[in-house]
């Protein structure tokens, strides 16, 4: 490969441009509403439907797992503590 056919590196944008700032007369009276509106980053286009639909069956079956992993009819099993077991420090009852 020659040198010449190379192309050259160009550096990438490391920050989004700016949005445009709208014409004003004054400079205090700039609209903010009118900067985010025209703004892709504050104004994301909504997700498909397919999305939606495949949150709502994940959301669902995540509650019927957490339900199905409940136990049921089984009681749990109390182990006896055995210090009664043993007889307590003291007179003899004779």
């Amino acid at each position: 490969m020659s040198s010449s056919s190379r192309v050259p590196y160009q550096r990438l944008a490391t920050r989004s441009p700016s949005p445009p700032i709208p014409s004003s007369t004054n400079d205090e009276e700039i609209d903010l509403d009118e900067l985010t509106r025209n703004d892709p980053r504050f104004n994301p286009p909504p997700p498909p439907w397919w999305q939606r639909a495949a949150l709502i069956i994940f959301v669902i079956f995540l509650h019927w797992a957490a339900w199905k992993l409940i136990p049921v009819g089984d009681k749990p099993v109390a182990y006896p503590d055995d210090s009664y077991l043993w007889e307590a420090p003291g007179p003899s009852a004779e």
